[in-house]
């Protein structure tokens, strides 16, 4: 799919601007749906319906889903997440507290290690960075940091349109990771994230990672997997290291569940049988339980593609 990458970066700031004044004026109670509904209307995402919806509709098989249902809520959770631009500076343990309720058989005190931190595998949908505040916040008063390993915002197509934009987002959002950072990966430089992580991991602090996406590097650390009939190669490095520290992993992610509240789904991943089993059972946790529970919640359907499909 060819993107007007300027055009589109326009009218994401005409989007934003609009969220911008929600913020303002409106409790958040009433700011999130309000956000919601301005999606409908604003969002460039738009223009990604066609793509985003078929891809949907061909690896979910899901036909009692109308997918004009499932594109509804997936603007509105495109609402919410970038109404979070503006409230990232509001956000305390006390506003977190508030809003997000936590789903989890086990408390994460109880799984993070001392000298070994914690591993959060989360997955591409619309609150990753979310999650790095939930976390960052809700570890500040004891103060564990939370990091988020994310691609360098400086190779996004976007980055030279709104890079003010851009740079005040990811500063707002580490700054509540409670003293955490994000660890940048580099097409050139993966080793030196990969350092940072190792180091964080060994202070006992908590580290995101995504890998539920096609790998965009050549490396020995992917490893070949399917995901709703589906294949293509996913990073493990991260996950390599983690398991090489002995660290506690969980697969969590973040649900909107209206008005102003959120919950943090939390589940504990056995890590004995070694990594090719951890990444089954993070790839099962997306099919079984995050899609089912809502499957506009997930923004990797944009990655089905045909020539990926497996034969069976």
């Amino acid at each position: 799919m060819n993107i007007d990458w300027q055009q589109y970066a326009s009218q994401y700031r005409i989007f934003l601007n609009r969220l911008q004044q929600i913020q303002r004026f409106a409790h958040p109670a009433l700011a999130y749906p309000l956000a919601a509904r301005i999606a409908h209307h604003y969002s460039p995402n738009k223009e990604m319906q066609a793509n985003i919806c078929q891809s949907f509709a061909q690896a979910a098989n899901k036909p009692e889903i109308p997918l004009k249902k499932f594109w509804s809520h997936y603007l509105n959770h495109v609402g919410a997440t970038d109404l979070n631009t503006f409230m990232y500076r509001k956000m305390t343990p006390q506003w977190i507290k508030q809003r997000v309720k936590i789903n989890s058989p086990v408390t994460l005190e109880s799984l993070r290690k001392h000298d070994r931190g914690l591993f959060v595998m989360t997955y591409h949908n619309h609150y990753p960075h979310f999650l790095g505040v939930v976390l960052g916040q809700m570890g500040l008063e004891a103060g564990l940091k939370s990091h988020l390993i994310a691609m360098d915002i400086t190779a996004s197509p976007l980055y030279d349109y709104l890079r003010e934009e851009a740079e005040a987002y990811y500063r707002d959002c580490e700054n509540c990771f409670a003293g955490g950072q994000y660890l940048y990966m580099h097409q050139n430089q993966p080793i030196a994230a990969m350092r940072k992580l190792h180091q964080a991991l060994r202070n006992g602090e908590t580290v995101i990672s995504l890998n539920d996406f096609p790998s965009p590097f050549i490396s020995k650390r992917n490893l070949e997997l399917s995901v709703f009939g589906y294949q293509y190669a996913f990073p493990v490095g991260t996950l390599e290291i983690a398991l090489r520290q002995k660290t506690p992993v969980v697969a969590a992610w973040i649900r909107w569940l209206g008005w102003d509240r959120f919950c943090l789904e939390v589940r504990p991943l056995a890590t004995e049988n070694g990594l090719e089993n951890v990444m089954a059972q993070y790839l099962e946790i997306l099919q079984s339980q995050l899609v089912v529970a809502d499957p506009a919640l997930w923004e990797g359907w944009k990655w089905l593609t045909p020539e990926m499909k497996v034969s069976l």
